[in-house]
């Protein structure tokens, strides 16, 4: 028993010195050697910084492009639902003047307001083109 215990204690010695060597300062980089590590670091951080701001362009430029095709899309509808209403009401007020009926001003007065709404998109739209 005494070999045994004997022997448990000379392999954790043994295990703990080779430990102790693994673990110095043997393998530890010199100072030369981490500041040349630093600077490879420091070159891929920066091309990644670079990747990171392209991207970011790149993200901003198709946000961008899609703002203005909702715009461009919200202004065509609006401005042909518009067309499509005083298409209507002139139509309707074309047969009834065709009819020899007379007009109340109401309805003439619906109309204007569409085509002064009309006009207001259109100046929209001129805007929207310009920028």
């Amino acid at each position: 028993m005494k070999k045994g215990i004997l022997t448990v204690v000379f392999l954790l010695a043994a295990g703990i010195t080779v430990f102790a060597q693994q673990t110095g300062g043997t393998n530890r980089p010199s100072s030369a050697e981490t500041k040349q590590n630093a600077g490879e670091y420091l070159n891929e951080v920066k091309a990644n910084a670079s990747q990171f701001d392209s991207m970011q362009d790149n993200l901003n430029s198709r946000n961008t492009g899609n703002k203005d095709t909702y715009t461009y899309n919200r202004l065509k509808s609006e401005i042909e639902k518009l067309e499509a209403s005083i298409n209507e009401e002139q139509g309707k007020i074309s047969a009834s003047l065709d009819r020899g009926l007379k007009i109340n001003q109401e309805s003439l007065d619906r109309i204007q307001r569409l085509i002064d709404q009309h006009k207001a998109k259109l100046e929209e739209l001129e805007a929207f083109a310009r920028n």
